[in-house]
């Protein structure tokens, strides 16, 4: 199950009842004169537990967590026996739900990622986290998710966004392209006088959500460039579209000296 960063509970421990576990240990097996202060001996066997471990996926990726304290009636203690872990994904993993396999000590963990993971999305694993010394129950793995970035799309809230370029004559004339999208390629009708940042918005053509696996839209936003080398066939007629042309595209400029 994924849940959002922002909105789960990391950490979900009865405080009651390691509050009273602590009390009666503290009561029944510890004399506070023999150890002086009893807030410095808690410490000290908590020091004594791994609160850093690192573990390693097959495909030689690391990832760590770390162990959370909470204060309780001034003393630090190990507030709970989750763990929580990062591992990176692709986008095409990430779109299409992927299987890792995960080495935590000599334990294999399968993690189950279902389609539309994206950064900041977290799997929650039950029962692989730290075993409890006080309950013998085991925590739970959150494990985050992290997307390496891709070369042409990037997220815009839920959606994606591709940045199409597209040549001098496209954007005047209009034209009918090829865009990628997640699924692959589709044609595209450019409309004429088309200028960059203006894009078009392609339903359903997006990410899926992870709310209810709906699709998203892609946003295609077109950006005007020129060649790296013109012809002199292109110059000559680029000549003549500037000697018959009486456009300025800085006529709306408003300027006055500072």
């Amino acid at each position: 199950m994924l849940y959002n960063t922002e909105k789960r509970q990391k950490y979900d421990f009865n405080h009651e009842y390691q509050r009273q576990n602590w009390q009666k240990s503290a009561e029944t097996e510890l004399n506070s004169d023999q150890y002086g202060d009893f807030g410095n001996l808690i410490n000290n066997l908590l020091n004594c537990i791994g609160l850093s471990l690192g573990y390693k996926t097959f495909k030689g990726q690391t990832f760590f967590y770390d162990g959370i304290q909470e204060s309780l009636n001034g003393f630090n203690y190990l507030g709970s026996e989750d763990i929580e872990g990062s591992v990176s994904l692709t986008f095409s993993e990430a779109f299409n739900g992927i299987k890792k396999l995960l080495l935590l000590d000599k334990e294999i963990i399968e993690a189950h990622i279902p389609r539309g993971a994206k950064t900041g999305s977290c799997l929650k694993i039950k029962q692989k986290g730290k075993v409890s010394s006080f309950s013998e129950k085991r925590g739970d793995l959150y494990l985050n998710i992290e997307l390496e970035p891709h070369p042409l799309f990037e997220f815009e809230g839920e959606d994606l966004v591709a940045e199409i370029p597209i040549a001098p004559e496209e954007a005047v004339l209009g034209a009918v392209i090829q865009v990628p999208t997640p699924d692959g390629k589709v044609n595209l009708k450019i409309p004429s006088q088309t200028n960059s940042g203006q894009y078009l918005r392609l339903k359903k053509k997006g990410w899926y959500q992870e709310a209810n696996q709906q699709r998203s839209d892609l946003i295609v936003k077109f950006k005007i460039v020129i060649p790296d080398n013109i012809s002199n066939i292109e110059q000559k007629y680029y000549r003549k579209i500037r000697e018959f042309s009486n456009f300025n595209p800085r006529q709306s400029l408003n300027y006055k000296r500072f």
